[in-house]
Parts: structure tokens; C-alpha cells; sequence
């Protein structure tokens, strides 16, 4: 989905849904929100979200051109990336969509990027082709070993540090 775009220029950033869905959905909650990409000329923002609560359930039915009634962002401490030449970002399930723009941000900045997106089975794998293009090295695995290789993502990590790969920073 896109909506409107607020860039941070100091890192990356959360952002928070502010204000409901429009006028006819005012008493929404406010939730946190990752920005996932943006299109600086376009002046959208790409999130990605489990239609899982009231908030997203309605974000859920919205359709292309209606807008949230605003956005407030962006929100806690810029990512460090001063003086890191190689990190492991490693994401889990659907943090795999928090991992992403941390991912592919730190990519951008100069960084060197290896990604372990982990996942239960194979039906669940998200933001592979995304992760690819944006890392320097993406390692796939599933609990069950439906797709990529059978491990938990803690034990890729193992294995390559143990393979003799060293990183500034573990995320």
C-alpha cells in the first residue's frame, strides 16, 4: 500500500498511524508503523502490515487513492550505521518486514549487508525478491526446510560466524 511520504534524513525511522482511516474511522488506535520504502518523486510511502487488528483490518479494505487522516513520524532514535563496514540482520516471521528497510537502508548507506530471513514453512516466506536486490547476500531458512535450507536462524548465524565471517554489528 502507499501513502504519504515523510522522510527522515537522519536514518531510518518508525512513523505512527496518527489519526483513523478518514473521517468515518476517527476513534482508530494509534499504531506503530514501519515505512518499508518510499517514492520521493510519487510522495508515497510503502508499509506492510498482517491485517490482524481493528486498525489494520480497515487498512485492509482501503482502496488505492484514500489516505489515513495523518501520519505522525518520524518517531524514536535514528539506526546507527557511523563506522559499520559489515552487518547480519536476522528477522523472523513477520519481522522480516521490520528487517527489511534496516536491511536495505544500511545497504544504501555503504554498508555491507547479510540478511537471514527465517521462517516456518514455505507458505510464509515474504520479501525474498525485496531482500535480494537490496543485500549483499540473503540466506533463506524454514524451520520445516520447505524452502531455503532447514535451520532456525540463529543456527545460520552460527554457521557463519563459524564459517569465519566477522560483523560490526549483529541486528
Amino acid at each position: 500500500m502507499f501513502f504519504f511520504f515523510f522522510q527522515a534524513e537522519d536514518g531510518i525511522r518508525d512513523f505512527c498511524l496518527s489519526r483513523g482511516l478518514g473521517d468515518v474511522y476517527k476513534r482508530q488506535e494509534r499504531i506503530p508503523l514501519t515505512m518499508a520504502g518510499h517514492d520521493e518523486k510519487e510522495g508515497t510511502i510503502d508499509l506492510i502490515y498482517a491485517a490482524v487488528g481493528r486498525t489494520t483490518m480497515l487498512m485492509d479494505q482501503m482502496e488505492v487513492g484514500e489516505c489515513f487522516a495523518d501520519i505522525v513520524g518520524p518517531l524514536g532514535k535514528p539506526t546507527h550505521m557511523e563506522g559499520l563496514k559489515k552487518v547480519c540482520v536476522v528477522g523472523g516471521g513477520t519481522g522480516n518486514a521490520l528487517a527489511y528497510p534496516l536491511a536495505t537502508g544500511m545497504k544504501k548507506a555503504g554498508v555491507e549487508v547479510d540478511m537471514i530471513e527465517g521462517f516456518k514453512t514455505k507458505e510464509l516466506v515474504i520479501l525474498e525478491d525485496e531482500f535480494r536486490a537490496g543485500v549483499d547476500r540473503l540466506y533463506v531458512v524454514t524451520d520445516d526446510g520447505t524452502y531455503g535450507e532447514k535451520a532456525f536462524t540463529t543456527d545460520k548465524l552460527k554457521q557463519l560466524i563459524e564459517e569465519g565471517n566477522t560483523y560490526d554489528e549483529i541486528v
